[in-house]
């Protein structure tokens, strides 16, 4: 080890190289957002009881098939802007219904923050 150096990490560097936290970001809001989405589908489709909502079938439909596609990083562009429509006309049924969907809001900035970072890294603006 060269004279005045620790074995300490940089300041300036993350502890975990940031590329490894966006990949582990990515697949946890993929997890939340099928596991969310699955369960809307199953209280919609009346399986666990209640009446049929068509209208949340569909939209949760599109939602599980656009999250999947968002994992894989061929479609990762499409995808994002389906998420980002469906979670529009989500918050925007939720507001009707009398709930403040903030979870909506919660998931358009995390769709946009995981696309914009995947976009600075294929640029190279980011090391990772």
């Amino acid at each position: 080890m060269p004279a005045g150096t620790t074995n300490l990490p940089s300041s300036r560097l993350p502890m975990i190289p940031l590329r490894i936290s966006t990949a582990a970001l990515r697949w946890i809001f993929v997890w939340v957002v099928l596991l969310s989405s699955v369960t809307s589908l199953i209280q919609a489709s009346g399986v666990a009881g209640g009446s049929t909502r068509v209208d949340v079938v569909a939209l949760a439909s599109v939602e599980i098939a656009a999250i999947i596609a968002f994992a894989t990083e061929r479609f990762r562009g499409w995808a994002a802007v389906a998420l980002l429509i469906v979670f529009a006309v989500a918050f925007v049924g939720s507001a009707v219904e009398g709930e403040f969907g903030a979870r909506f809001i919660y998931f358009v900035a995390s769709t946009i923050y995981l696309q914009g970072s995947e976009r600075r890294f294929s640029q190279g603006q980011l090391l990772g």
